[in-house]
């Protein structure tokens, strides 16, 4: 009886340090590359658009800089964000809840051409800013401390 325990105990320890090391690897930037790369084909069959990113930066704890968000129809650009900066907590997630510290999108562009017709976007908007956004999946509620816009043209 206690060689099963020990058994499993050591099953369970292995099992914890394979999670903790694949966490760990999120953080190295080849890494990072690679599921920024699955990520965007799978997004891109899906959708149908080419879906592309420029540069992702994960910084520990749960800090993330995307660089270069673009979503293309054809020739058509129909979305480019320059920088998307984002920070989590990752307590909230065990309570199936989201809450974002802070988002911030600067230089989006934004063109609706033949996507929502009739009706066409043709604009953008230099900063949004999010603080304090609390989403809670179960109720389908969104909780905004403060919201910022800045430089938005049409």
């Amino acid at each position: 009886m206690k060689k099963v325990l020990r058994w499993l105990g050591v099953l369970c320890m292995a099992l914890l340090l394979l999670l903790a090391m694949m966490l760990a690897a999120l953080y190295v930037p080849a890494v990072q590359r690679w599921v920024v790369a699955e990520v965007m084909d799978v997004l891109s069959r899906k959708t149908g658009y080419t879906c592309s990113v420029g540069r992702v930066h994960l910084r520990f704890p749960f800090s993330l800089q995307v660089d270069e968000l673009c979503l293309v129809n054809g020739n058509d650009t129909l979305l480019g964000v320059g920088t998307i900066r984002a920070g989590a907590a990752l307590r909230p997630l065990l309570e199936e809840r989201l809450a974002v510290d802070y988002l911030v999108l600067e230089d989006i562009s934004l063109h609706t051409d033949t996507v929502l017709y009739p009706l066409k976007v043709d604009g953008g908007v230099g900063r949004l800013s999010l603080r304090g956004a609390n989403f809670a999946w179960v109720e389908h509620t969104l909780h905004l401390d403060e919201a910022m816009l800045s430089e938005v043209w049409l």
